[in-house]
């Protein structure tokens, strides 16, 4: 056979190439030590871990990742889980099926993603998690330790925010208006025109304020305004039955009344106006409770007002004095496995550009500084004397660590993006 030069050049393109697909792949070793500079591909082909979820017991982290595929202009998107252990193997246990891009408040989808929801079984043997796959999104099921999913729900409706009952019976989650009463007022609403304007306001306590959208009210009708103005409603699965029904008014009320049910209430949290006390949690033995305060709800009534974390031990109630514990930014609180001090996550510094982790044993008037960074922590939850997160630095992307919370020593779990050990960088400056 007569190689052409032509020939002999597409050969090498496509032996350069399959070397590259290899050499990006986790835990692939580099051809060679020698350090190179980055380049636009390799920031297309950046592995992004999006949610990230702890098993109950500790020992295991689920999280998902997306990376974009140029060949396909799409993206892959998966599900991994690794043992909390330093440098651990990741395991893909589940294909996370199409992106779904969730709206702003203004209604427009910007191209980010936000994760999809996760949510471990009490006795962490599986992760349920919202897939949408085939136009629908539903929720479906996967062993730790194993390859493979199964789909728990068939509801009409797209759902979100699955939250186990305490004996891992149940399986609650919201719901919206059913895909086909959507799909016809959209074609009934292309074919006379739409109304473009920004009615109701949005609650997150309770969900969008508009009475149910199945009413027939002639409105802007989209898929994203059904999210935003419609209230959801709450669903419960019999895990062993497979029987879904909706949730009568007390379970409705416990839903909502949970922390974080979805991934939209973790992207609305903390931009609410006024709000007086954010993020509270409990201690492990549920005796103590501790929150974020806004330091003067007469005063800052706007977006974003400062806000003080407090606790309550007993019947008495403290408010942190450092100047650590005021922040118009807060992450998220803890308490330490003990009970006996709170850990918390916020955004400070000059123009808010640091990520800090506090340690405040209520009643004292000073904090422990754990960590301060201009790298960000995100993602993050308590296992026994350590945070698992997500930590991504100016030339590093997000990988999972632990967080030593006696001393702030950050040991890597999983890094999805190895190949970024060999890339070299010049100097970064705040």
């Amino acid at each position: 056979m007569l190689l052409t030069t032509n020939m002999l050049s597409k050969y090498a393109l496509l032996a350069t190439s399959m070397m590259l697909i290899f050499w990006l792949l986790p835990g692939a070793s580099a051809a060679s030590d020698a350090k190179r500079g980055i380049t636009a591909d390799d920031l297309l082909a950046i592995r992004d871990i999006k949610t990230v979820a702890i098993s109950p017991d500790g020992n295991h982290v689920a999280f998902q990742v997306f990376q974009a595929i140029r060949d396909r202009n799409d993206y892959d998107i998966g599900w991994y889980v690794a043992p909390i252990t330093s440098n651990a193997e990741p395991m893909r246990v589940a294909d996370g099926g199409d992106a779904v891009l969730p709206p702003y408040q203004n209604g427009l989808r910007v191209g980010e993603f936000y994760g999809d929801d996760a949510v471990w079984s009490p006795d962490s043997r599986s992760f349920a998690y919202t897939l949408k796959k085939n136009g629908e999104v539903q929720i479906w099921r996967s062993q730790f330790d194993r390859s493979g999913q199964v789909q728990l729900t068939h509801n009409a409706g797209n759902v979100e925010g699955p939250k186990y009952s305490e004996d891992g019976s149940q399986l609650f989650f919201a719901v919206g208006r059913d895909r086909s009463d959507i799909e016809h007022a959209n074609q009934r609403d292309a074919a006379r025109g739409y109304l473009v304007q920004e009615p109701g306001v949005f609650d997150i306590e309770q969900g969008p304020l508009w009475p149910s959208c199945s009413d027939g009210q002639t409105r802007q009708r989209s898929e994203i305004n059904e999210r935003r103005f419609c209230r959801l409603t709450v669903w419960v699965l019999d895990i062993q039955t497979g029987v879904e029904r909706k949730a009568d008014a007390g379970e409705t009320k416990a839903y909502f009344a949970a922390p974080d049910m979805s991934s939209h209430a973790r992207f609305e949290r903390g931009k609410l106006k006024d709000q007086g006390r954010i993020m509270e949690t409990a201690s492990p033995d549920g005796m103590r409770s501790t929150w974020f305060e806004n330091e003067d709800p007469a005063i800052y009534t706007g977006y974003y007002p400062p806000m003080r974390v407090a606790a309550s031990v007993g019947n008495k109630i403290f408010h942190c004095p450092a100047d650590a514990c005021l922040s118009t930014r807060p992450e998220k609180l803890w308490w330490r496995v003990d009970g006996a001090e709170v850990i918390f996550l916020v955004r400070n510094g000059p123009r808010e550009t640091l990520t800090s982790l506090y340690g405040w044993t209520p009643g004292d008037n000073h904090v422990r500084t754990i960590l301060s960074s201009d790298d960000t922590l995100q993602h993050c939850s308590m296992a026994g004397d350590r945070l698992i997160c997500g930590h991504e630095s100016w030339t590093s992307p997000l990988k999972i660590v632990s967080v030593d919370l006696h001393d702030g020593a950050i040991t890597t779990i999983a890094d999805m993006n190895p190949e970024f050990r060999n890339f070299s960088f010049t100097k970064v400056e705040k």
